[in-house]
């Protein structure tokens, strides 16, 4: 008994799918020869044949779909797959559309490749099969992106607090900034959302040069040495800079002379005394500043002095005060400043001929002067950091 002819029908199966064979498939033999005929007609060409078992034989083996690129035929294995970005960050409810760059193993890019998208957390980040990413709660998840047994990801990192309450400008405040070498200046700084309300976040400080100036947790910068630094701070990853010039000079203000509080008198003369009147001249320092230089050794120093002119008459032998003038003097000196062999400072005026002295620092960081002033004997003065 001869076995019926297998009539296979076409059932336009494209590749990757599957179908019921048995529906296409029957061992029915033809009712009379006229059918038979006609269905014979009806039957794909031996080509087309030949291609639909190629596709089954393919999709049955799990090989890759046809590379049109290369007019039929299995294309070159994966080599990679990139997503971009990488890595971001977003606030819950935000969205992003991720980008999959999927290359053959002969450094083709893989056109048209089909990409599978899968997010490790839905819940904190979910993603659709085109790669549309939408942020939903606090967290973190790595999204993948595979093809051909390839995958790449990108870290997504979530944070739950609203758009508008993040840090979008930093603004240090105020122009034209400047401290003194051993003094301090307090910055402060605003942070402001996207829709311009400030913000109150916690800021990082930092310094391009922290030899002429440093800056502390709080926004303070301490003056050093002269020249110009730039201040940043930092809050959610935002940034905003300033310019601080640190200006050249030490300056102790002048606070008391000869170990005591000024006004400290100099001397007292009497210039001269003839037809029954008297003339005294009182000089007294009030005053003054010494400058040290944070760049060069040199010094600077100005002392304010008081000159009061007094007449007197004499009546009945006795001289009585008449009448008086006062008048201030700036007296000012600059030099060179060095180490002696005592350990301290050797002070060399350049404006006064012979004139040098000395000083030095005492554990309240006040500085010590001793020099004679008018050939009055030694001035004592202490000069701090105010």
């Amino acid at each position: 008994m001869r076995r019926a002819p297998l009539a296979v029908l076409e059932s336009g199966l494209s590749a990757g799918s599957a179908q019921d064979l048995s529906r296409t498939i029957s061992t029915r033999r033809p009712a009379r020869a006229g059918a038979v005929a006609g269905h014979r007609s009806g039957l794909p060409s031996l080509r087309r044949l030949a291609a639909l078992a190629g596709l089954l034989a393919a999709a049955a083996c799990g090989e890759s779909p046809v590379d049109p690129g290369t007019g039929g035929g299995n294309p070159p294995a994966v080599a990679s797959v990139v997503v971009s970005p990488g890595a971001l960050q977003l606030v819950a409810g935000e969205s992003r559309t991720l980008t999959a760059a999927v290359t053959w193993a002969d450094g083709r890019p893989a056109t048209g490749a089909h990409i599978s998208w899968l997010s490790s957390d839905p819940s904190v980040a979910r993603v659709d099969g085109a790669g549309n990413l939408l942020a939903l709660r606090g967290g973190t998840a790595v999204v993948s992106a595979s093809s051909g047994g390839k995958r790449g990801e990108a870290e997504v990192v979530v944070s739950s607090t609203p758009a508008n309450n993040v840090v979008a400008t930093v603004e240090i405040q105020g122009t034209d900034l400047t401290v003194d070498p051993g003094k301090t200046l307090k910055l402060s700084v605003v942070l402001k959302a996207p829709d311009g309300s400030v913000l109150q976040r916690p800021v990082q400080w930092s310094t391009t040069n922290e030899s002429r100036a440093w800056v502390t947790w709080d926004g303070t910068v301490y003056g050093h040495a002269g020249g110009e630094v730039v201040i940043t701070a930092t809050a959610e990853g935002k940034s905003g800079q300033a310019r601080v010039r640190v200006t050249e000079w030490y300056d102790y203000p002048l606070v008391r002379a000869q170990e005591q509080a000024l006004p400290w008198r100099v001397s007292t003369e009497t210039l001269y005394t003839e037809h029954g009147t008297r003339y005294d001249r009182t000089v007294e320092v009030v005053g003054g500043r010494f400058r040290l230089s944070t760049v060069s050794d040199t010094y600077q120093q100005e002392l304010t002095l008081r000159v009061t002119d007094l007449y007197y008459w004499q009546v009945d032998g006795e001289y009585v005060p008449g009448w008086s003038s006062s008048s201030v003097r700036t007296l000012r000196d600059e030099g060179t400043a060095g180490w002696s062999d005592y350990g301290t400072f050797r002070y060399t005026s350049t404006l006064i001929d012979g004139h040098e002295f000395f000083g030095s620092w005492n554990p309240q960081n006040d500085l010590y002067i001793i020099q004679k002033i008018g050939g009055q004997g030694d001035l004592r003065t202490f000069v701090f950091d105010k």
